[in-house]
């Protein structure tokens, strides 16, 4: 397959005759017609400001760079390697998962062919400007990055009367689920109290997806407390949820127990270090709270799109 990259990088440069699509300023057609406009951000960042940074890009409407086959991924190939320069990707790795954080879909079998044999276990994807192939590294190194936009248009439909919304003001919906990231902060017990006030529940995490729509959702210069509690080297959750997953699921992102730290909590800013940390469960940190959504008026919001 890799024997056939620079042909197919040299065809990629025929396609730039095509007509130019309308992009926005600082983003360019590669001539593809995919209705796709990139821009590749001169300015180096982590990933963490490269997501955001795309996010904004193009008035609101942009993305960290996905790939949802391997026809997409050549011209990326050619313009990064072309620059001898890394960027970064929306590409993560989570538990050894693999998805795009705007929500497309990963495709295995048409992208697993363009990591790297040694592309790492950390959770944020680049593409290298050597091969052009994709690794992994943490948050906090310094790279530009490619931002996306797609000019498709919206189908058009009769707009429905006004309903009530899946999810209350302040709260994110994932899935059929809405999830609160507190603005106060409370004992751990007293964070359980709180979110049942509200009719919910302090948040558990059974599945690699939820941890990183929290990841990704939270901010990293906040602690927010979990539902899990280590009692007696047995984890439960809040919630009464089995915890009978929770090492092979969240191990690789739990810290290591220490006597009198027995409330676990979410820490996205910790990265490299593990995100899921044991504290004394009497410091008062903020929380996440979970309840489901409003079953009549639910939308989908996508296996992975995390922004309302």
């Amino acid at each position: 397959m890799r024997c056939l990259l620079a042909v197919c990088a040299a065809l990629v440069s025929l396609l730039a005759a095509a007509a130019a699509e309308d992009c926005p300023d600082g983003f360019e057609d590669l001539g593809l017609g995919d209705n796709h406009c990139y821009m590749y951000a001169n300015e180096s960042n982590s990933w963490t400001l490269a997501y955001t940074a795309c996010l904004t890009s193009a008035s609101g409407t942009g993305n960290l760079l996905s790939l949802s086959d391997a026809s997409s991924f050549y011209p990326q190939y050619y313009k990064v390697t072309e620059a001898e320069q890394d960027y970064w990707t929306g590409l993560l790795n989570v538990g050894g998962e693999k998805s795009w954080a705007d929500g497309t879909p990963y495709v295995g079998s048409e992208i697993d062919q363009f990591i790297a044999e040694d592309a790492g276990n950390d959770l944020y994807g680049y593409m290298s400007g050597k091969d052009g192939l994709f690794r992994f590294d943490n948050a906090s190194t310094q790279r530009p990055y490619i931002c996306y936009v797609d000019l498709t248009e919206a189908p058009t439909t009769t707009a429905p009367p006004p309903t009530q919304p899946p999810c209350e003001a302040g709260w994110l919906q994932y899935g059929e689920v809405c999830y609160l990231f507190s603005d106060d902060q409370q004992y751990w017990g007293s964070a359980g109290h709180a979110c049942h006030l509200q009719g919910a529940e302090l948040i558990s995490i059974n599945n690699s997806q939820l941890l990183t729509f929290l990841l990704l959702s939270a901010d990293d210069s906040i602690i927010y407390w979990t539902g899990l509690e280590n009692q007696n080297e047995t984890y439960v959750w809040e919630d009464g949820t089995s915890a009978d997953n929770v090492p092979d699921v969240l191990g690789p992102y739990l810290d290591d127990w220490a006597e009198g730290s027995d409330c676990v909590a979410l820490n996205a800013g910790a990265y490299p270090d593990p995100p899921l940390q044991h504290l004394n469960c009497l410091t008062e940190q903020n929380y996440i709270c979970y309840k489901q959504a409003n079953s009549d008026e639910l939308f989908d919001s996508g296996a992975g799109s995390y922004w309302l």
